[in-house]
């Protein structure tokens, strides 16, 4: 067993809390405590070469079994993945440190696992962050593929927690890089298993998220703040879509504050499907060159649930809202072939093959700021600034509804390679035509 050093920590700012109104994680770290470098436990910068999983994650155990502490990643690049966090565990890391995530083929894989691992039980106190600045968390070895993915954090069965100051590179891939509250029930009769609460997730950036997916997806939670958010290339940056659990899901006490999309698909989606959710705030919201900023779903029953007595058309309490929302115009947004027939035909001629093969999308131009579809429930939107968005009338902007998705983009040079991409994502056995794709990538 490695010996416990116990060290000062001169970084102020890492007992910064974050600056929302409600600051939900309480600080615990103790930077006068017990800290263990990690290269203590021989951490080798290897330039991520070797998987040094089971290393880091023998200093989290021997470390939250003599009361917690401070555990320094230095400075360098490494690999690993699968660390399940315990108990009074703080996890620093160095400014422009890169981690590799450890990913076998066919599985899926988290680099931090913020869950206990035992059902109705919390893990406590635990956080990764910088030390004296951001680190990466770097998965972009592979793209996407049916039945593999990565996430930077899986956060499930923990109380009083903190995420900050990381830089995520994706490529395309499945999953977002940090998702909340997605423990698997079974039975949708089931209670399920604890939620997590007292969070703060605070300066994260990802580059080119899946455009299904994006930077943090909210499944069932509460008392959370998030706080500088930044998405660029990919899906969305902000997504409470909180179908995970069906009925069992629901989020509670929900507060954001600037969440930044950028040539993406939107900044904010707010979906409940059958879940009851409670109040969600979120102030500060920039779109540039995307899709959307904020969208806002009906609740709806779905398949799995029709026919289930305790379903109910999912809702965001009435008190939640939206605010100080700037949505800038442009050309590299992504755009989704579904619901295609809103855009206008100017707009629709501009439409262009997306960069990469793992894509299922369009780019194109900006279509909106926010776009609320809501019937079973209100959500309060407060000053929306658009800025640069072409004039078209009402007749061009309505020109198009209801036709066809081949009627409309039968003259989209790309059409053809973004519907066959739309088939591979769709039809995990389908196997695109190869003169396709190096029709439009060398």
């Amino acid at each position: 067993m490695k010996k416990m050093v116990r060290k000062t920590i001169g970084i102020v700012s890492m007992l910064a809390i974050c600056t929302c109104a409600q600051a939900y994680y309480s600080e615990v770290m103790n930077s006068q405590g017990t800290t263990v470098n990690l290269k203590d436990y021989s951490l080798v910068d290897d330039n991520a070469e070797s998987n040094q999983s089971a290393l880091v994650q023998k200093a989290v155990d021997e470390l939250s079994a003599q009361g917690g502490g401070c555990l320094i990643i230095p400075r360098g690049t490494y690999r690993f993945s699968g660390i399940w966090m315990k108990n009074n565990v703080h996890i620093l890391i160095e400014r422009g440190t890169v981690i590799k995530a450890y990913w076998p083929k066919g599985q899926v894989v988290d680099v931090f696992k913020f869950d206990a691992e035992e059902d109705y039980t919390y893990v406590e106190n635990i956080s990764v962050r910088g030390l004296g600045g951001r680190y990466t968390i770097d998965y972009t070895e592979r793209g996407k593929v049916y039945g593999e993915g990565a996430r930077f954090v899986n956060v499930g069965q923990v109380k009083n927690f903190l995420i900050a100051d990381a830089l995520v590179l994706d490529n395309y891939t499945n999953f977002c890089a940090i998702a909340v509250g997605l423990s698997k029930v079974v039975d949708i009769h089931q209670k399920p298993r604890f939620r997590p609460t007292h969070g703060t997730v605070k300066n994260i950036s990802i580059y080119n998220s899946g455009e299904g997916y994006g930077l943090t997806q909210l499944h069932r939670a509460d008392h959370l703040t998030f706080e500088n958010l930044y998405a660029k290339g990919g899906g969305i940056t902000f997504r409470l879509e909180t179908g995970g659990g069906g009925i069992h899901a629901g989020i509670h006490d929900i507060y954001a504050r600037n969440v930044v999309c950028e040539e993406g698909r939107q900044a904010v989606m707010m979906g409940p499907h059958t879940a009851q959710n409670g109040t969600v705030g979120i102030d500060g919201i920039t779109a540039i060159q995307c899709a959307w900023a904020v969208t806002i779903g009906n609740g709806f029953i779905d398949r799995k649930h029709e026919g289930v007595k305790e379903a109910k058309l999912g809702k965001f309490a009435d008190d939640s809202y939206v605010k100080n929302i700037r949505v800038v115009y442009g050309e590299d947004a992504i755009v989704l072939t579904k619901r295609i027939d809103r855009y206008p035909d100017a707009s629709i001629r501009k439409f262009r093959a997306p960069e990469s093969r793992f894509m299922w999308s369009f780019r194109g131009p900006s279509l909106g700021g926010v776009d609320n579809m809501a019937e079973s429930y209100k959500v309060t939107v407060e000053n929306v600034i658009m800025e640069g968005f072409p004039q078209f009338t009402e007749a061009e902007m309505n020109a198009n509804s209801g036709k066809k998705r081949e009627e409309l983009l039968k003259d989209v040079p790309s059409w053809e390679l973004v519907r066959e991409l739309f088939k591979r994502k769709q039809n995990k056995t389908y196997v695109m035509d190869e003169n396709i794709l190096k029709k439009y990538f060398k």
